[in-house]
């Protein structure tokens, strides 16, 4: 029994094993960890760094008048996006526009890619909106714009809350035209991407809100030499800012795409998986179902390999590699190994482990076992490669 539950673990952690491999490779391509690439131009920025904390100094003094503006000034105002265009290149933020003019008036949702934790900022450069998101997203300095934070914890209590604040022109009811009001601009994307090889996955429930969304996508560009990521998995938005204000510019491109219209029949992880791969095309990017749960995952498990490639001393001083505390009990056993020569008890597990392993030698699984006092950790052990040892010939 022991050899068969052995043998069907080691199969299923081999096919889990393989598929984390491909899903691990897919978000280690889409999400920075670090902000210095590790290309030969990073180090040019050991070189600019005097540089750049002068021009972040100053334009750190200028961003206040930035600030002033989008308190002061409402965005009723028809030359606001121009004013804070030109704002917004003075610190070294530079955007630019195209395809507005396939901007539809009837267009109540706007959907967007992320490529910052500032986004929303700058999106308002290029046209007036009301910003959604949800708890689990960090929008910095949202309130210095027309922004809505939901409350919803699932996708139907977030389509009832934001339906709310879906813009009518018409009233029908009192037949009475009302003035139109800004459209829902939300970013489907649970976090930002780099921007270089996929979409992340797109929530749904934006998509529920309306039958004709609005895409407009972004691109992001640093100068040669300053390529810098805009943001990595663990950055917060005032580093990513902060980063930003140093560096010469970075130039955010917005490129308006053709409304999409949900078509008959079409559910809704339909429509919203044609609006990403539409995204995803024009960006030359592809999707992927990766969220914020898998990139966790990932970064847990990077924490936990780099953990296990300390010296073995720091390891066991510390009790980080994975293996638990021996409790004073267990650890007498191994006092009595040490002083006394071979225990019944380890020696009965050791057996219970070569009856799934024969292969592994028993002094090698007697250290593990030593270390762990538990016949389960170190199967999983030897299955996940982590006990070194060289295969025995099996006995005929």
């Amino acid at each position: 029994t022991i050899m068969n539950v052995g043998k069907m673990a080691t199969e299923t952690l081999t096919t889990d094993h393989e598929t984390d491999n491909e899903q691990n490779t897919q978000i280690s391509k889409s999400i920075w960890r670090s902000r210095f690439p590790s290309t030969p131009w990073a180090y040019l920025i050991v070189l600019y760094a005097p540089v750049g904390l002068l021009l972040l100094v100053l334009r750190v003094c200028i961003s206040l008048q930035a600030l002033l503006y989008l308190l002061v000034v409402p965005d009723s105002f028809p030359l606001k996006r121009h004013f804070l265009r030109i704002l917004y290149g003075v610190l070294g933020i530079v955007v630019t526009t195209e395809d507005t003019g396939l901007l539809s008036q009837e267009s109540q949702v706007i959907v967007l890619n992320r490529i910052s934790r500032f986004d929303h900022l700058l999106l308002q450069t290029v046209l007036r909106c009301k910003v959604l998101s949800t708890g689990s997203e960090q929008f910095l300095l949202s309130g210095l714009v027309n922004h809505k934070c939901l409350l919803g914890r699932d996708d139907e209590t977030l389509i009832r809350e934001a339906e709310k604040l879906v813009p009518s022109e018409v009233a029908e009811e009192n037949h009475q035209t009302s003035k139109p009001s800004v459209p829902l601009a939300v970013y489907p994307e649970e976090l930002p991407s780099n921007g270089q090889h996929s979409l992340m996955k797109f929530n749904t429930w934006p998509f529920g809100l309306t039958d004709k969304v609005q895409p407009i996508v972004i691109r992001a560009t640093r100068p040669i030499g300053f390529g810098t990521t805009l943001t990595t998995a663990k950055s917060g938005g005032w580093g990513d800012l902060l980063w930003s204000l140093s560096l010469p510019f970075t130039h955010f491109h917005f490129r308006v795409l053709p409304p999409i219209v949900l078509k008959s029949n079409e559910s809704l992880q339909s429509f919203t998986t044609h609006v990403q791969q539409n995204m995803a095309e024009n960006l030359q990017l592809q999707c992927s179902s990766i969220g914020l749960v898998e990139v966790n995952a990932w970064l847990e498990a990077l924490a936990g390999r780099e953990a296990e490639a300390r010296p073995r001393q720091t390891r066991q001083a510390e009790g980080d590699d994975g293996s638990p505390f021996i409790p004073i009990r267990e650890f007498r056993e191994v006092e009595h190994v040490v002083n006394h020569g071979q225990s019944p008890q380890v020696e009965e597990m050791v057996d219970q482990v070569r009856q799934v392993f024969p292969q592994v030698p028993a002094f090698a699984i007697r250290q593990d076992i030593m270390r762990t006092m538990n016949v389960d950790t170190t199967v999983l052990n030897i299955a996940d490669g982590r006990l070194q040892f060289t295969p025995e010939e099996e006995e005929e």
